[in-house]
């Protein structure tokens, strides 16, 4: 099985892989699992065990990672009324959860965080 591509051993481990791990498994093939666990800030037995199906990660934080740093996906922002990166929208929310409240503008965009569907709560 070491033969395997991680788009190979994904398919068989997810059967109806979603897009975030098919992508995920494409960036490990196309560069190396120790960059990928680099890029994400997740180490590479996360990685690993994501692939592979097993037991131990957070799903939703994993799939939220992917899908922010190698997907690029994007989000309706109701405090900027406008579309913005997933990543922005993390790192607004990480602005907010800080209570950095020096300035008028991180306020009113902590309150809009807050009220958003896209807070989390983590």
């Amino acid at each position: 099985m070491s033969d395997l591509s991680a788009v190979q051993k994904a398919n068989i481990a997810w059967k109806n892989m979603p897009d975030w791990i098919e992508v995920l498994a494409h960036e490990v093939d196309q560069t190396s699992q120790g960059q990928v666990s680099k890029r994400l800030g997740k180490s590479a037995a996360t990685i690993s065990l994501v692939l592979g199906k097993k037991t131990g990660p957070n799903y939703e934080v994993m799939e939220t990672t992917v899908r922010t740093s190698l997907m690029s996906s994007f989000v309706t922002c109701p405090f900027q009324g406008d579309e913005i990166t997933l990543e922005t929208c993390l790192r607004n929310q990480s602005h907010a959860k800080a209570g950095n409240r020096l300035n008028g503008f991180r306020i009113h965009m902590a309150r809009a965080c807050q009220a958003c569907k896209q807070w989390r709560e983590k």
